[in-house]
């Protein structure tokens, strides 16, 4: 099966845990829809079915947990039949807050979710269509949620789920320092993209954190059977591993250190980072290796909750990377020209990558880093 361009976003229930993930499509999957679901874990998914896409295609299934989102009306079809049709094929079905209004009093109880976006609208009308909802026992899931303040906003109106770029962004803390640990990571890891480092430096920069220090010899002692004595000092634990491994961990343990965000936030940021290097090896992009560091730094104020430009200011980064994030349209960044493209693909914007070559690119890009990803998230 040739892969066609698809993204998945994770959904939040009103504690802001990950639920299950938001399905996009650059066009209509058709009968291999449930092939893509291999992606999602087993968790619920919802699938943005687009206005001409074939519904009469999509493939019946027993997973129990996938949802169609409809936001428009077939031409020429019963409405109500249609939908009776998608759920006898074993799907869910979800419905624009418009769709709902329109149909609620026929629907039968075919509808189990309405998508409200809450984005500038009057406070009192999104309650009054969140309190409609509930009134048929329909859950209700904010779409295109933008910020934790959006977040809360809707939580206090009941919704259920939400989904948008919120979990990418820091919450409003005030906060504008970083731990010390969590600094020596940084600078660890950006130093570690430099092809000219030394094996003297990278041994004093782990030296500074006990805990990475730790992880390493376990790591080469657990993996050295074969050796007669165990490795108990870093140098020979670091020629041992390698570089590539050890630059691998420290990225892993900057983004796992902030224990109360959520592991979706955590999966994404390393999802981009490495999506970041292959898509920039395929494009041709010098030094790719750098990229996986952008990706991963771009995603670190949501994760610190701290202002991307002062993140930026605490670590020794090269104007070129300090231009490429905190300016992802920079015309002549080659660093901004990868991000914007791996940006665009995330959000399921399809349209705004380059040209076609490049969205071939980009989505075995993001398959590849997909794997990469759950499995970094699995080691310890």
């Amino acid at each position: 099966m040739a892969l066609i361009a698809f993204s998945r976003t994770p959904t939040y229930d009103r504690k802001c845990k990950g639920f299950g993930f938001d399905l996009k499509f650059a066009e209509d999957p058709g009968a291999n829809l449930l092939d893509y679901l291999r992606y999602c874990g087993g968790r619920p998914v919802l699938i943005h079915h687009k206005q001409n896409w074939n519904l009469s295609a999509i493939p019946p299934t027993e997973a129990d947990k996938v949802s169609v989102y409809l936001d428009f009306e077939p031409a020429g079809e019963d409405f109500l039949t249609l939908l009776k049709w998608i759920a006898q094929r074993g799907y869910k079905i979800a419905l624009s807050e418009a769709l709902f209004e329109k149909y609620s009093l026929t629907l039968e109880g075919l509808c189990r979710m309405v998508g409200i976006d809450p984005n500038n609208r009057i406070d009192t009308r999104v309650q009054q269509h969140v309190q409609h909802c509930k009134r048929f026992g329909v859950r209700v899931i904010g779409l295109n949620v933008g910020t934790y303040l959006d977040f809360n906003r809707c939580n206090a109106f009941g919704f259920d789920y939400y989904q948008g770029e919120f979990f990418l962004k820091p919450a409003v803390t005030g906060q504008n320092s970083i731990p010390t640990s969590r600094t020596v990571l940084l600078n660890l890891m950006t130093r570690m993209q430099d092809p000219h480092i030394t094996m003297e430096e990278v041994e004093q920069l782990i030296a500074q954190d006990p805990v990475l220090t730790y992880k390493i010899l376990r790591i080469v002692n657990s993996a050295s059977e074969g050796l007669t004595e165990p490795i108990e000092t870093l140098r020979p634990a670091i020629l041992y591993i390698g570089l590539n491994k050890i630059a691998a961990l420290v990225s892993i343990m900057a983004v796992r250190q902030s224990s109360t965000k959520p592991k979706e936030l955590i999966n994404a940021a390393l999802l981009r980072a490495k999506m970041c290097e292959l898509l920039a090896k395929s494009m041709g992009t010098d030094s790719p290796d750098r990229l996986f560091t952008a990706g991963l730094l771009s995603v670190l104020d949501a994760i610190f909750d701290v202002p991307l430009e002062y993140l930026i200011h605490q670590i020794p980064l090269s104007k070129e990377m300090s231009e490429g994030l905190l300016d992802p349209t920079h015309p002549s960044n080659p660093i901004s020209r990868v991000l914007q493209n791996v940006y665009s693909y995330e959000r399921g914007a399809f349209e705004l990558i380059e040209d076609a070559n490049i969205l071939r690119q980009a989505t075995s890009a993001y398959v590849a880093a997909l794997a990469w990803a759950d499995e970094a998230m699995l080691s310890d």
